[in-house]
Protein backbone atom coordinates (compact mmCIF):
# COMPACT_ATOMS: atom_id res chain seq x y z
CA UNK A 1 0.00 0.00 0.00
CA UNK A 2 1.60 3.30 -1.02
CA UNK A 3 1.84 5.84 1.76
CA UNK A 4 -1.01 8.82 1.37
CA UNK A 5 -0.21 11.76 -0.24
CA UNK A 6 0.94 14.57 2.70
CA UNK A 7 -1.84 17.54 3.67
CA UNK A 8 -0.36 21.29 3.49
CA UNK A 9 -0.56 22.39 6.88
CA UNK A 10 -1.11 18.90 8.55
CA UNK A 11 1.80 19.43 10.72
CA UNK A 12 1.43 16.61 13.09
CA UNK A 13 0.58 14.07 10.21
CA UNK A 14 -2.86 13.23 11.54
CA UNK A 15 -4.42 13.35 7.99
CA UNK A 16 -6.27 16.47 9.08
CA UNK A 17 -5.44 20.40 9.32
CA UNK A 18 -7.03 21.32 12.84
CA UNK A 19 -6.14 24.22 16.02
CA UNK A 20 -3.61 20.79 16.67
CA UNK A 21 -1.40 21.92 14.10
CA UNK A 22 -0.43 25.25 15.28
CA UNK A 23 1.89 24.47 18.23
CA UNK A 24 3.75 23.14 15.20
CA UNK A 25 3.61 25.56 12.72
CA UNK A 26 6.93 27.16 14.05
CA UNK A 27 8.82 24.48 12.49
CA UNK A 28 7.79 25.12 9.39
CA UNK A 29 10.44 27.73 8.53
CA UNK A 30 10.21 27.79 5.02
CA UNK A 31 6.09 28.29 4.98
CA UNK A 32 5.27 25.98 2.77
CA UNK A 33 3.03 24.12 4.37
CA UNK A 34 5.43 21.44 5.46
CA UNK A 35 7.52 20.61 7.86
CA UNK A 36 10.73 19.05 6.21
CA UNK A 37 14.56 18.99 5.68
CA UNK A 38 14.19 22.10 3.62
CA UNK A 39 13.53 24.00 6.74
CA UNK A 40 16.74 24.87 8.04
CA UNK A 41 17.72 24.27 11.79
CA UNK A 42 17.25 28.09 13.01
CA UNK A 43 13.37 27.87 14.02
CA UNK A 44 13.23 30.64 16.89
CA UNK A 45 12.49 29.37 20.49
CA UNK A 46 9.66 30.17 22.40
CA UNK A 47 10.41 33.26 23.84
CA UNK A 48 13.96 33.17 22.96
CA UNK A 49 13.91 36.00 19.85
CA UNK A 50 14.30 39.94 20.84
CA UNK A 51 14.32 42.72 18.73
CA UNK A 52 15.26 46.22 19.34
CA UNK A 53 13.84 49.00 16.64
CA UNK A 54 14.79 52.76 16.12
CA UNK A 55 12.40 54.31 13.95
CA UNK A 56 14.69 57.05 13.86
CA UNK A 57 17.11 56.16 12.55
CA UNK A 58 16.18 53.10 10.82
CA UNK A 59 18.14 50.31 12.07
CA UNK A 60 17.52 46.93 14.27
CA UNK A 61 19.15 44.45 16.21
CA UNK A 62 17.82 40.95 17.08
CA UNK A 63 18.58 37.43 18.21
CA UNK A 64 17.30 33.88 17.73
CA UNK A 65 18.28 31.10 19.25
CA UNK A 66 17.87 27.83 16.80
CA UNK A 67 17.07 24.05 17.47
CA UNK A 68 17.06 21.12 15.23
CA UNK A 69 13.81 20.76 13.90
CA UNK A 70 11.73 17.46 15.29
CA UNK A 71 11.56 15.90 11.61
CA UNK A 72 15.18 16.61 10.85
CA UNK A 73 16.16 15.10 14.41
CA UNK A 74 14.10 12.00 13.99
CA UNK A 75 15.67 11.46 10.54
CA UNK A 76 18.77 11.84 11.83
CA UNK A 77 17.97 9.00 14.63
CA UNK A 78 16.24 6.90 11.92
CA UNK A 79 19.45 6.78 9.38
CA UNK A 80 22.03 5.89 12.73
CA UNK A 81 19.32 2.94 13.70
CA UNK A 82 19.10 1.96 10.20
CA UNK A 83 22.82 1.11 10.08
CA UNK A 84 22.73 -0.58 13.92
CA UNK A 85 19.60 -2.11 13.81
CA UNK A 86 18.10 -2.42 10.70
CA UNK A 87 15.13 -0.82 11.90
CA UNK A 88 14.10 2.74 12.08
CA UNK A 89 13.69 4.48 15.93
CA UNK A 90 9.85 3.96 17.75
CA UNK A 91 7.75 6.77 18.84
CA UNK A 92 9.14 6.75 21.81
CA UNK A 93 12.93 6.55 21.08
CA UNK A 94 12.42 9.67 18.50
CA UNK A 95 10.32 11.57 21.25
CA UNK A 96 13.22 11.34 23.82
CA UNK A 97 15.82 11.57 21.19
CA UNK A 98 14.31 14.74 20.12
CA UNK A 99 13.48 16.07 23.65
CA UNK A 100 17.02 15.45 25.37
CA UNK A 101 18.32 16.84 22.27
CA UNK A 102 16.54 20.51 22.23
CA UNK A 103 17.42 20.71 25.58
CA UNK A 104 20.88 20.50 25.84
CA UNK A 105 20.51 22.73 22.53
CA UNK A 106 18.67 25.19 24.27
CA UNK A 107 21.05 25.23 27.13
CA UNK A 108 24.15 25.49 25.98
CA UNK A 109 23.22 27.69 22.66
CA UNK A 110 25.75 30.28 21.99
CA UNK A 111 24.39 33.06 19.58
CA UNK A 112 26.08 35.68 17.54
CA UNK A 113 23.87 38.63 17.74
CA UNK A 114 23.03 40.09 14.13
CA UNK A 115 22.25 43.52 12.81
CA UNK A 116 21.17 45.64 10.03
CA UNK A 117 21.10 49.33 9.35
CA UNK A 118 19.85 51.52 6.47
CA UNK A 119 19.98 55.30 5.74
CA UNK A 120 18.82 57.50 2.85
CA UNK A 121 21.04 60.04 1.76
CA UNK A 122 20.05 63.59 0.01
CA UNK A 123 20.46 61.94 -2.90
CA UNK A 124 17.90 59.51 -2.51
CA UNK A 125 20.76 56.54 -2.08
CA UNK A 126 19.73 53.82 -0.29
CA UNK A 127 23.23 52.35 1.70
CA UNK A 128 22.47 49.01 3.99
CA UNK A 129 25.00 46.81 5.87
CA UNK A 130 23.92 43.71 7.72
CA UNK A 131 25.48 40.85 9.89
CA UNK A 132 23.62 37.66 9.92
CA UNK A 133 23.58 36.07 13.42
CA UNK A 134 24.40 32.29 13.96
CA UNK A 135 24.04 29.35 16.48
CA UNK A 136 26.83 27.50 17.99
CA UNK A 137 26.71 24.80 20.70
CA UNK A 138 28.98 23.86 23.45
CA UNK A 139 28.08 20.32 23.29
CA UNK A 140 28.75 17.90 20.35
CA UNK A 141 25.53 17.08 18.48
CA UNK A 142 27.17 14.49 16.40
CA UNK A 143 28.62 12.69 20.02
CA UNK A 144 24.92 12.79 21.57
CA UNK A 145 23.26 10.98 18.19
CA UNK A 146 25.98 8.19 18.94
CA UNK A 147 25.62 7.94 22.51
CA UNK A 148 22.12 7.58 22.18
CA UNK A 149 21.95 5.01 19.36
CA UNK A 150 24.91 2.98 21.47
CA UNK A 151 22.39 2.93 24.57
CA UNK A 152 19.46 1.66 22.63
CA UNK A 153 21.87 -1.00 20.89
CA UNK A 154 23.16 -1.72 24.31
CA UNK A 155 19.68 -2.22 25.49
CA UNK A 156 19.01 -4.57 22.28
CA UNK A 157 22.36 -6.84 22.75
CA UNK A 158 21.39 -6.93 27.08
CA UNK A 159 17.90 -8.13 25.89
CA UNK A 160 19.46 -11.03 24.35
CA UNK A 161 18.40 -10.13 20.80
CA UNK A 162 20.54 -9.62 17.64
CA UNK A 163 21.90 -6.16 15.91
CA UNK A 164 20.12 -5.81 12.45
CA UNK A 165 21.70 -4.26 9.46
CA UNK A 166 24.99 -4.60 8.24
CA UNK A 167 26.64 -3.04 12.06
CA UNK A 168 25.21 -6.41 13.21
CA UNK A 169 27.94 -8.45 11.32
CA UNK A 170 30.43 -5.76 11.80
CA UNK A 171 29.56 -6.13 16.24
CA UNK A 172 29.81 -9.94 15.53
CA UNK A 173 32.87 -10.23 13.88
CA UNK A 174 34.25 -7.66 16.36
CA UNK A 175 32.51 -10.20 19.28
CA UNK A 176 34.52 -13.38 17.85
CA UNK A 177 37.90 -11.61 17.38
CA UNK A 178 37.80 -10.35 20.73
CA UNK A 179 37.38 -13.74 22.27
CA UNK A 180 39.87 -15.33 19.96
CA UNK A 181 42.50 -12.93 20.92
CA UNK A 182 42.28 -13.21 24.30
CA UNK A 183 40.73 -9.71 24.78
CA UNK A 184 37.74 -7.89 26.54
CA UNK A 185 34.77 -7.43 23.89
CA UNK A 186 33.29 -4.52 26.15
CA UNK A 187 34.28 -1.70 23.08
CA UNK A 188 32.94 -3.89 20.70
CA UNK A 189 29.69 -2.02 20.17
CA UNK A 190 31.01 1.28 20.55
CA UNK A 191 33.97 0.33 17.46
CA UNK A 192 30.93 -1.00 15.27
CA UNK A 193 29.04 2.74 15.78
CA UNK A 194 32.57 4.53 14.86
CA UNK A 195 32.48 2.01 12.15
CA UNK A 196 28.81 2.64 10.85
CA UNK A 197 29.95 6.63 11.43
CA UNK A 198 32.76 6.18 8.73
CA UNK A 199 35.43 7.50 11.64
CA UNK A 200 37.42 4.18 10.98
CA UNK A 201 36.89 0.43 9.45
CA UNK A 202 36.77 -2.67 10.79
CA UNK A 203 40.73 -3.94 9.57
CA UNK A 204 41.79 -0.90 11.59
CA UNK A 205 40.08 -1.90 14.20
CA UNK A 206 41.26 -5.54 14.32
CA UNK A 207 44.94 -4.11 13.71
CA UNK A 208 44.65 -2.35 17.14
CA UNK A 209 43.63 -5.46 19.09
CA UNK A 210 45.81 -8.03 17.49
CA UNK A 211 48.62 -5.31 18.49
CA UNK A 212 47.37 -5.20 22.05
CA UNK A 213 46.97 -9.48 22.05
CA UNK A 214 50.91 -9.37 20.81
CA UNK A 215 51.47 -6.64 23.70
CA UNK A 216 49.31 -8.97 26.68
CA UNK A 217 50.07 -12.42 25.77
CA UNK A 218 54.19 -11.98 25.35
CA UNK A 219 55.31 -15.32 24.72
CA UNK A 220 52.94 -15.70 21.54
CA UNK A 221 54.15 -12.26 20.45
CA UNK A 222 56.65 -13.49 18.01
CA UNK A 223 53.73 -16.26 16.40
CA UNK A 224 51.20 -13.33 16.12
CA UNK A 225 53.53 -10.84 14.33
CA UNK A 226 54.65 -13.23 12.20
CA UNK A 227 51.52 -13.65 11.00
CA UNK A 228 49.15 -11.28 11.46
CA UNK A 229 46.26 -13.62 10.16
CA UNK A 230 47.24 -15.68 13.24
CA UNK A 231 44.93 -16.10 16.39
CA UNK A 232 45.52 -16.33 19.74
CA UNK A 233 42.98 -19.06 19.57
CA UNK A 234 45.16 -20.80 17.04
CA UNK A 235 47.93 -20.73 18.77
CA UNK A 236 46.75 -21.65 21.71
CA UNK A 237 45.28 -24.94 20.31
CA UNK A 238 47.64 -27.11 23.00
CA UNK A 239 46.26 -25.96 26.05
CA UNK A 240 42.31 -25.49 25.00
CA UNK A 241 42.64 -29.29 23.61
CA UNK A 242 44.36 -29.81 27.18
CA UNK A 243 41.67 -28.16 29.51
CA UNK A 244 38.57 -29.92 26.97
CA UNK A 245 40.26 -33.54 27.60
CA UNK A 246 41.03 -33.26 31.34
CA UNK A 247 37.88 -31.28 32.14
CA UNK A 248 35.67 -32.97 29.90
CA UNK A 249 34.03 -29.90 28.89
CA UNK A 250 33.51 -29.06 24.80
CA UNK A 251 36.50 -27.18 23.53
CA UNK A 252 34.30 -24.69 21.36
CA UNK A 253 33.34 -23.26 24.73
CA UNK A 254 36.63 -22.73 26.53
CA UNK A 255 37.34 -19.13 26.29
CA UNK A 256 40.84 -17.53 26.42
CA UNK A 257 39.61 -15.17 29.33
CA UNK A 258 39.50 -18.28 31.39
CA UNK A 259 41.64 -17.37 34.26
CA UNK A 260 43.26 -21.15 34.49
CA UNK A 261 43.46 -20.69 30.40
CA UNK A 262 45.23 -17.26 30.85
CA UNK A 263 47.69 -17.83 33.73
CA UNK A 264 49.06 -20.84 31.13
CA UNK A 265 49.13 -17.70 28.44
CA UNK A 266 50.51 -15.12 30.47
CA UNK A 267 53.33 -17.66 32.08
CA UNK A 268 56.36 -15.88 33.04
CA UNK A 269 60.37 -17.06 34.14
CA UNK A 270 62.06 -16.43 37.33
CA UNK A 271 62.94 -12.74 36.25
CA UNK A 272 59.48 -12.07 34.87
CA UNK A 273 60.05 -12.20 31.59
CA UNK A 274 57.35 -14.19 29.13
CA UNK A 275 57.57 -17.92 28.50
CA UNK A 276 56.02 -20.87 27.57
CA UNK A 277 54.28 -22.85 29.84
CA UNK A 278 54.32 -26.89 28.87
CA UNK A 279 51.73 -29.21 28.46
CA UNK A 280 52.87 -31.11 31.66
CA UNK A 281 52.68 -27.94 33.57
CA UNK A 282 49.19 -27.21 32.37
CA UNK A 283 48.26 -30.51 33.36
CA UNK A 284 49.21 -30.15 37.07
CA UNK A 285 47.27 -26.57 36.59
CA UNK A 286 44.12 -28.08 35.48
CA UNK A 287 44.10 -30.57 38.26
CA UNK A 288 44.17 -27.61 40.71
CA UNK A 289 41.51 -26.25 38.94
CA UNK A 290 37.48 -27.18 41.06
CA UNK A 291 36.16 -28.21 38.09
CA UNK A 292 38.70 -31.00 37.32
CA UNK A 293 36.79 -33.19 39.57
CA UNK A 294 33.91 -33.29 37.66
CA UNK A 295 35.29 -34.72 34.87
CA UNK A 296 35.88 -38.11 33.66
CA UNK A 297 39.75 -37.93 33.70
CA UNK A 298 39.19 -37.23 37.28
CA UNK A 299 37.21 -40.28 37.98
CA UNK A 300 39.72 -42.27 35.79
CA UNK A 301 42.52 -41.42 37.84
CA UNK A 302 40.77 -41.92 41.35
CA UNK A 303 39.80 -45.55 39.97
CA UNK A 304 43.34 -45.96 38.86
CA UNK A 305 44.57 -44.87 42.12
CA UNK A 306 41.91 -46.92 43.85
CA UNK A 307 43.06 -50.08 41.61
CA UNK A 308 46.93 -49.34 42.61
CA UNK A 309 46.21 -49.39 46.21
CA UNK A 310 44.15 -52.91 46.46
CA UNK A 311 47.08 -54.30 44.12
CA UNK A 312 49.41 -52.84 46.55
CA UNK A 313 47.60 -54.43 49.51
CA UNK A 314 46.88 -57.90 47.79
CA UNK A 315 43.59 -57.61 46.59
CA UNK A 316 44.32 -56.66 42.95
CA UNK A 317 42.97 -59.56 40.37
Amino acid sequence: MSNPKPIKGDYNGDGHVTKADDALKGQDVDGDGFINTKDSQSVLLPNASTTTNNPSSGSSSGRSTGITPKVSAESQLDQILVKLLGRRGTAAEKSAYVKGLNALQKKYATVSAGSSSSKTTEKNVDTSSSDSSSTSYSFDEGSYLLNYAEQIAGKTIAAGKPLGGTAGDTYNALVKYANDMGLSSADALSNTIKIAKGDTDQTKVQNGMQKRAVALYGSFSDQLKADPTLTLKDAAQDYTNTMSQMLDIPVNSIKLTDPTITRALQATDASGKPRMMTTNEFGNLLRDDSRFQYGAMAHKEALDMASSFASAMGFGV
